[in-house]
């Protein structure tokens, strides 16, 4: 039951068909959701984040709902929403509540997660051009691509967007190698587009799909420290061709990005942790000291 529904009277038909209805009567397949535990997850992620000090990136793509992004992003905090979207359909269903949260006087943000493609420059410069500057975000993994986000850039009332580079955490599914020719040459085409005003390049992107085959608790972490330690030599490549460029280092699946509950992570390098909590602090505090800017994002 989502607000970004196209069809207003959806919403009420879809209450009436199935509230007080007892689950035995449910048509199969559905999808059916214990609430408590849903408010439970996220608020477990609100709460790691703030306390070690990370941004924080929601994925709407499963749900596709305002009810369940408000509880993602804390409806009631005064945090950035930063969304990421699978389809630009997703982002543009969820504009009424970005504006919303601007009016609250939260910083927005929404980006398309897959590389940028040519069809999505029109609707994506709209969404820029009634959220206002620094809020899509698109990513992008060879320079052809960077025509579009040109494109986003030149249209009317739009504005440049935000551009992550995004990195193959060994995955395999998309971006480029890191400290690789193609990797490199990428980094140049960003930089120079953003001085011709034709993007803002914001960050590097990765996604550890691969971890989702692992079982064990925490097991993950590894696959966390590994994310950032290869965003970070990509982002000390990028310092070292635009010296103090602010960037953020945006990891996570929903196995590494979880593994920032464990009990033992307090954010700094500590005794009482174990050996891969204690790696994982002390490369966040590194990273911090550098100058950059840290965020976790999550897939389901």
């Amino acid at each position: 039951m989502a607000d970004i529904m196209p069809d207003s009277n959806l919403k009420e038909r879809l209450r009436g068909r199935f509230v007080g209805q007892n689950l035995h009567h449910v048509q199969t397949p559905s999808i059916v959701l214990d609430l408590a535990k849903l408010e439970v997850n996220c608020g477990r992620m609100l709460e790691a984040t703030r306390r070690l000090d990370l941004l924080w990136r929601v994925h709407i793509k499963t749900h596709k709902t305002t009810e369940l992004t408000r509880i993602q992003v804390g409806d009631k905090l005064n945090t950035p929403v930063s969304i990421m979207t699978s389809t630009v359909a997703e982002a543009e269903g969820i504009l009424p509540l970005l504006k919303e949260y601007q009016a609250k006087g939260r910083n927005v943000n929404v980006l398309l997660a897959f590389p940028l493609f040519p069809s999505a420059a029109v609707r994506l410069s709209r969404l820029s051009s009634e959220l206002g500057p620094g809020t899509v975000a698109v990513m992008i993994d060879h320079p052809d691509q960077l025509s579009s986000a040109s494109a986003i850039a030149r249209a009317p009332d739009s504005h440049p967007p935000l551009v992550f580079l995004k990195i193959d955490a060994g995955y395999g599914r998309a971006g480029v190698v890191p400290s690789s020719t193609a990797c490199a040459e990428l980094i140049d085409a960003v930089l120079a587009a953003e001085l011709a005003g034709s993007c803002v390049f914001h960050g590097v992107y990765c996604h550890a799909g691969h971890s989702y085959g692992l079982r064990k608790d925490w097991e993950a972490m590894h696959y966390l420290a590994a994310e950032f330690a290869g965003l970070h030599g990509v982002a000390s490549y990028i310092r070292d061709r635009s010296p103090g460029h602010p960037l953020v280092l945006s990891v996570g699946a929903t196995p590494t990005a979880t593994t920032i509950q464990h009990p033992t992570f307090s954010g700094a390098a500590s005794s009482g942790a174990d050996a891969p909590t204690r790696e994982v602090e002390t490369l966040f505090a590194e990273l911090k000291v550098a100058g950059f800017q840290l965020e976790v994002h999550a897939g389901v």
